[in-house]
């Protein structure tokens, strides 16, 4: 049921506000993205994000904020 959801709501979000500091991945929500839609991160975990180059290119706009500087 969760995946039909997602589906249904693919490309509706302007923004996205990720403040999660543990691992997960961005794919599924940058789905939710519309074209020049915007994903901040604020929460960083330790690791790097590991994301696909091809998920950035229609649009999607990935913005990642160190606010423990």
């Amino acid at each position: 049921i969760l995946s039909f959801l997602l589906q249904a709501a693919s490309n509706s979000l302007n923004y996205i506000l990720d403040t999660v500091a543990a691992d997960h991945a961005l794919e599924p929500f940058l789905e939710l993205l519309s074209v020049n839609g915007k994903y901040v991160v604020l929460g960083l975990p330790e690791a790097p994000y590991k994301l696909h180059p091809g998920t950035l290119i229609y649009g999607k706009y990935v913005r990642f904020i160190n606010i423990y500087k």
